[in-house]
Order: C-alpha cells, then structure tokens, then sequence
C-alpha cells in the first residue's frame, strides 16, 4: 500500500523542496508567496489548523528566499502548541536573514515558554539590537528579566519602555507590579496614576491603585472616585 503524502507546508522541517517531494513542480512565484504569507495568521485565527500552515509551506515554496514565510510558520505552530516545531522554524528564518527583527524576537517567547532562559535573553538582545525603539522587544525582556529575579535590571528595562512608549499602558502596569513586589508603593502608585491620565475607566490601574492605597493606609478608593466622576 503507498503512503500518503505528507502537507507540503510539513516538509518544511526536513530541508526538502515539498514540490519534489510530491512530485509536481511549483514556479518561484513572490507575488503569490506574499498573498499565501497573508492568510496564514487569519486562518490560525480561525482555528483552521491545517489551512494555515499550509499557507505557510506554499509561500515558502512559492518563493525559498521569504524567510517571513517560516516566521510566520513558527507563529501559527506556537498557538498550535508545537513549540518545538516553532523554534526549528525561527531558526531557518534566522539562518536565511539574521537581521529578521521579529524572528529572534518570537525565538525569545518561545525559548521562555521551554524555560531556556539564557538563551531567550540572547534573542531579546539581538532583537531589540535591530530595533531599538520595539517597545514590545524591551518589555518581554524586562518580563524575564523580573522573572529571573534580576530586578534592577528589570526596572531600568521597564523605564526605557517607558520613555520610548510614553503612551504604552501595559509598560506601566508592569512595572508597578515589580515595584510593588519589592515594597515600593509610593512609585508604584504614580504608576497607575499614569495609566489612569490616560485611560480614566482602565479596570487594573483602579483596582491596583485602590490595592496600593490600602496598602500605605490612605483614605480614599480609586475605583469610588471615578465611579462619581463618571456615573
């Protein structure tokens, strides 16, 4: 009895052409490569599964040189659960372009969610190497870096978010949240004051704030006040 093929989008993993593999011939096509790279992440979405890796291998087929295809391809297999299979695919778009900012940042999650902590760092700093101003890049880094227990560190991190996101609330909550961790109310109240200037209904920043309040035992309940100030 033959075997079935395997997807082409399956054969990426194996260093093989999926066009020769199944037997039919697929031009270099990079307008369609970018068309089929553009489905992938809707259909994961989706919750189509098996479409959107498909989408993945039929760009790379399309065009061997997109290495955004086998980032793309990590992508969806994270949200399947195939962090392994993600991570060989981040390295294929690394070894293709090294200067792909948003592979080796995607390697640093999925290192982090295999507890390979020190190379997930690497990868961070390489990435925000090639952006400087990702916001995103930084604060997954000082995440970690609080999570090592690496805290100035991890406050100097989340300070240069900061500055380089000043309208970046999630910068903020989490900083207050080390900050809190290590008994520094005070800066952490300024904090969710911030995310508070500039969403006044933002649900964490009230309820942290309210938290700290109670803490340092001062009157008053943020959540209250902005509930009379807005009915």
């Amino acid at each position: 009895m033959p075997q079935p093929r395997r997807p082409p989008s399956l054969l990426l993993d194996r260093g093989q052409e999926a066009p020769a593999s199944c037997g039919t011939a697929v031009s270099p096509d990079p307008g369609r490569a970018v068309t089929h790279l553009a489905r992938a992440l809707p259909l994961a979405r989706l919750g189509r599964s098996e479409e959107a890796p498909a989408s993945c291998g039929t760009a790379a087929e399309l065009d061997p040189s997109l290495a955004d295809a086998h980032v793309s391809m990590a992508d969806v297999l994270v949200g399947m659960g195939r962090d392994a299979e993600a991570l060989a695919a981040c390295g294929r778009a690394v070894e293709m372009d090294g200067a792909l900012q948003r592979a080796h940042l995607l390697r640093g999650n999925i290192l982090v969610g295999m507890g390979r902590a020190a190379e997930s760092l690497a990868a961070y700093d390489r990435s925000i190497e090639l952006d400087v101003y990702d916001v995103t890049a930084r604060l997954r880094r000082a995440d970690l870096l609080a999570a090592l227990g690496r805290s100035p560190e991890a406050l100097a991190a989340y300070d240069v978010a900061v500055e380089l996101g000043p309208m970046n609330m999630e910068a903020y909550l989490r900083k207050a949240f080390l900050l809190r961790t290590l008994g520094r109310h005070d800066e952490a109240l300024c904090c969710y004051n911030r995310v508070i200037e500039l969403e006044p209904s933002h649900t964490d920043a009230l309820g942290g704030k309210d938290d700290v309040l109670a803490h340092l035992g001062r009157d008053g309940k943020a959540g209250n006040h902005h509930r009379q100030a807005h009915p």
